[in-house]
Order: structure tokens, then C-alpha cells, then sequence
């Protein structure tokens, strides 16, 4: 009984079910589909992860964004993004030069939409929530 305990609280605790609300993943992931989201997993170049929208002083270049996501239990979609890597430290970034340590090069499939490194800049690894696993 104590071992069935202790793996639902190592469940719970590394993995998370989010709802897609944005369509800036479209084809990959549509608004309404549930994903699983692995917790505390490095990225890896062509994953889709979830991550912390960038604030303002953070990377954000414009000083405005717009929320597109997904909708996570008691966290409002504004502050969460959906994104696919396409590049990882050490990487060579869209604009030239490498992907500095710490950062990420995140766009969404669907470009015409997204709200990606294309207008924010480079993205902290320590804002990534996990990696989505599978889609429900």
C-alpha cells in the first residue's frame, strides 16, 4: 500500500495534463486537444515544450504579447506558451551568432500566429514546464 503511495505522489508531481486554447501549434495540436507534459525533462532540438511567457525585462523585445497557449489548472493562459524547440545552447540562432547558454529558440508551428522567438528573442530554459509526452 505504501509503495502504490509513493509512485501516484511521483506521478503527480512529474507529470501534467494541459488543455491547447492557442493556434499557434495548428497542425501539430489543435485548440481543445489535451496533452501530458512531462516535468523537470531538458529540452531537446524539435520537442514541443511548454514554457513560461517571457515578461516585460525579460526577453521580451516589444514590451507587449499577447497570450496564446494553453489552459493549466488555477494559471491564467496569458503566462503559458506552447512551443516546438528549433534550438538549443550552442546552437547557430535564426539571426546569427549562437544560442547563448540558458536560452532556448522556440517558434510554433503555425507562424503566421505564434507568438515565438521570431518576436520575443531567445526564451529561459528555467521558465520550461516539461516536455509534452503524448497527446489524450
Amino acid at each position: 500500500m505504501v509503495v502504490a503511495l509513493i509512485s501516484y505522489k511521483m506521478l503527480r508531481s512529474s507529470l501534467v495534463i494541459v488543455t491547447v486554447t492557442g493556434l499557434s501549434m495548428l497542425p501539430t495540436y489543435k485548440p481543445g486537444d489535451r496533452v501530458l507534459v512531462r516535468r523537470r525533462r531538458r529540452p531537446t532540438r524539435g520537442e514541443i515544450i511548454v514554457v513560461k511567457r517571457p515578461g516585460r525585462g525579460g526577453d521580451l523585445r516589444n514590451g507587449r504579447a499577447r497570450g496564446i497557449g494553453f489552459r493549466f489548472s488555477g494559471v491564467s493562459s496569458d503566462q503559458w506558451l506552447i512551443k516546438r524547440v528549433a534550438g538549443i545552447p550552442g546552437d547557430i540562432a535564426p539571426e546569427g551568432g549562437a544560442v547563448p547558454p540558458g536560452k532556448l529558440v522556440l517558434l510554433g508551428d503555425n507562424a503566421s500566429v505564434s507568438l515565438d522567438s521570431r518576436q520575443l528573442g531567445f526564451f529561459s530554459s528555467e521558465h520550461v514546464l516539461g516536455t509534452v509526452w503524448r497527446r489524450f
